[in-house]
C-alpha cells in the first residue's frame, strides 16, 4: 500500500535527518503530521485523494518509527537497553490485538472514516507527551552535512525495489515490467553506492557493514523477517482452505502469535542484558526454526489446537529474537548513528515482510498447481485434491521458511562476542 511504502522509503532518510537536526523534533513533527493526515484521510472525498492522504500519513509513521528506538537507546544505560526495546516490542504486540478490534468495531458502529479519526485523538496524545516527557538533547558541536544526493538515490532504489517485488507477487505480472524495475533497481543502486563512498558526509555510513555485529544483525533481522512472513500471510489461508474455519475462528488461532510476543519480548530483552545479544537472538531464531518444522507437518486432519501448539515456539522465538537483535544493532553504531539504526530496523522489518509474501506467493503458486494435476490424475475429486495440494504446498513453504530461519540462526550465532560500549568505541575510532 501506499502508506507502508512511504514508510519503507523514508525511514532510513528520516533516521539520518534526526541524527543531524534532533530526535525530538523529528518525533513531536512525526505525531503532528500522523494526526493531521489522519484527520484528512477521514474527510477524503475519493479513493486518490485517500491514496495520497495515507501517503501523507507514512510520512509521519515513518518520522516516529525512525526516531523510537533511538529515544530509548539514548535514553536508556547500556545495561537497560535490551529491556527497554523489549517492552517497546510488548507494546507493538498488544497495538496488534488491539488495533484490529477497535477498528472493526468502529468501522461497524461507525463507519469506516472513524478508524482514521480515532488517530487524530491518540496522535494528539503521543505529540503532548513527547513534548513534556522527551529531553531535548544539546546540538552537536559540528553539524554534519545531509547528503541529497544520497537520499534521492535511496528513495528512489528502494521505491523500484518494492514496486518489483509487488509485481512479482502477482500471478499476471509482465516479463517487460519485471525485467524494467530489476535494471532501474539495480542502477539506481549502484548510483547510491557510488555516491555514499564519496561524501564527505554519506546518508549511511558504509562504514558501518564492516562490523560484524551490525552486518550479521541486520541479515538475520531481515531473515526472520522474511520466515515470519510466511507463517502471517500464509496460515490463514491454510486455516481457511484446509480446515475450513470461519475468519473470526482462524483470528482466535493467530492471536497467540501476539500474546506470546507481548509477554516474551521484555523478557527476552532482559536476557539480553544479562546475557548478551548474540546469545539470546540465537535462541530466538533457533526457536523460530523449530515452530517452522512444526508448522511444515501440518495435514488436512490437523486440529485448531494442533496448530495453536505449533505456533508457540514463533512467538516465543519472536519475543526473544526481537528485542536482542535489535539491541544488537542499536548497540553496534555510535551516538549519532543511531538515527540511521533505527531507520535500518524499521525498513529490514517492511522488506523482510514483503520479500517474505512475494516468495510465498511465488513458491505456492508453483508447487499447488503441479500437486493439483498430479492428485486429480488419481481420479480424486476436485476439492479433495485441492485441500490436499493445498495442504502440501503449504508444508513446503513452511519448511523453505525453516531454511530461512537456519540461516538467520548462523548469522546471529557468528557476530562479535563484543560488547556494545566497546562497538561503540571501535567505531567512534574508525570514524576520526
Amino acid at each position: 500500500t501506499s502508506y507502508l511504502l512511504m514508510i519503507s522509503v523514508l525511514v532510513i532518510t528520516f533516521g539520518r535527518v534526526a541524527d543531524i537536526y534532533g530526535r525530538k523534533k523529528l518525533y513531536v513533527l512525526g505525531f503532528a503530521t500522523f494526526a493531521l493526515a489522519s484527520a484528512l484521510c477521514g474527510s477524503a472525498s475519493s479513493v486518490w485523494l485517500l491514496v495520497v492522504f495515507r501517503c501523507f500519513q507514512g510520512i509521519g509513521a515513518a518520522l516516529l518509527i525512525a526516531n523510537s528506538m533511538a529515544i530509548l537507546t539514548e535514553t536508556f544505560p547500556e545495561t537497560e537497553r535490551g529491556r527497554a526495546l523489549g517492552i517497546l516490542g510488548s507494546i507493538i504486540g498488544i497495538s496488534v490485538i488491539v488495533g484490529p478490534i477497535l477498528g472493526g468495531l468502529l468501522s461497524d458502529n461507525y463507519g469506516w472514516r472513524a478508524v482514521f479519526f480515532v488517530h487524530i485523538v491518540t496522535g494528539t496524545a503521543g505529540l503532548l507527551l513527547a513534548i513534556k516527557y522527551i529531553p531535548s538533547r544539546p546540538a552537536q558541536e559540528q553539524i554534519e552535512r545531509f547528503d541529497p544526493g544520497g537520499a534521492i538515490t535511496l528513495i528512489a532504489s528502494l521505491s523500484c525495489f518494492l514496486i518489483l517485488i509487488n509485481v512479482l507477487s502477482k500471478p499476471d505480472r509482465e516479463f517487460g515490467v519485471v525485467t524494467g524495475l530489476s535494471i532501474a533497481t539495480l542502477v539506481l543502486a549502484a548510483s547510491f553506492f557510488a555516491i555514499e563512498s564519496r561524501v564527505e558526509h554519506p546518508l549511511l555510513d558504509l562504514s558501518l557493514f564492516r562490523r560484524r555485529a551490525f552486518s550479521a544483525a541486520s541479515i538475520s533481522a531481515y531473515l526472520i523477517q522474511v520466515a515470519l512472513a510466511v507463517v502471517t500471510f500464509l496460515l490463514p489461508f491454510y486455516l481457511d482452505r484446509v480446515l475450513l474455519l470461519s475468519p473470526t475462528n482462524s483470528g482466535y488461532i493467530l492471536a497467540p502469535i501476539a500474546l506470546f510476543l507481548v509477554f516474551t519480548s521484555p523478557i527476552g530483552g532482559y536476557l539480553a542484558d544479562r546475557f548478551g545479544a548474540r546469545s539470546i537472538s540465537t535462541l530466538g531464531a533457533l526457536t523460530n526454526c523449530m515452530g517452522l518444522l512444526l508448522l511444515s507437518t501440518v495435514d488436512v486432519g490437523t486440529s485448531s489446537l494442533g496448530v495453536v501448539m505449533r505456533l508457540l515456539p514463533i512467538g516465543v522465538g519472536g519475543g526473544l529474537f526481537i528485542p536482542a537483535n535489535n539491541s544488537a544493532i542499536m548497540g553496534a553504531v555510535p551516538g549519532n548513528r543511531f538515527g540511521i539504526a533505527s531507520g535500518m530496523i524499521g525498513a529490514l522489518r517492511n522488506f523482510g515482510t514483503m520479500s517474505g509474501v512475494a516468495a510465498t506467493s511465488l513458491v505456492f503458486g508453483f508447487v499447488q498447481s503441479n500437486k493439483i494435476e498430479q492428485l486429480k490424475a488419481l481420479n480424486i475429486s476436485a476439492e479433495v485434491a485441492e485441500r490436499q495440494a493445498f495442504a502440501s504446498s503449504v508444508r513446503l513453504v513452511f519448511l523453505l521458511g525453516a531454511a530461512v530461519c537456519s540461516i538467520a540462526v548462523i548469522t546471529s550465532f557468528i557476530r562479535d562476542r563484543e560488547k556494545a560500549g566497546e562497538e561503540q568505541e571501535n567505531i567512534a575510532a574508525a570514524n576520526l
